[in-house]
């Protein structure tokens, strides 16, 4: 079925975070272990990556970047003392930060 999305010029997309839940790096890089990344990629949400891995969001990238098809560029904000809620914000306004995170990729 990949190689037939291929010739379409389609390629299936794995998000990394479903209804809610976070789908953890590690056992996501596992998973396309053994796929071409030209019939399908992970779909990588930022927002959700930064938020759900704090400070060791670079290692989520580093496991993850060579399966990399798209990346969901947000930013956030926690809203409220001690919250689990997150507010989107304009860019380089809230947790993410793109030099750390061009900086990631790069590496």
């Amino acid at each position: 079925m990949g190689e037939e999305m291929a010739k379409m010029g389609l390629q299936g997309i794995e998000a990394t975070i479903r209804r809610g839940r976070h789908i953890e790096p590690r056992d996501t890089a596992m998973m396309f272990e053994k796929i071409d990344l030209a019939h399908a990629a992970v779909a990588f949400d930022l927002r959700h990556i930064r938020a759900g891995s704090g400070p060791s969001f670079e290692v989520s990238v580093a496991l993850l970047k060579e399966h990399l098809g798209s990346v969901n560029v947000r930013d956030v904000q926690w809203t409220g003392p001690c919250s689990k809620k997150l507010s989107n914000v304009p860019l380089d306004t809230g947790i993410f930060d793109r030099k750390t995170f061009a900086s990631a990729i790069k590496r």
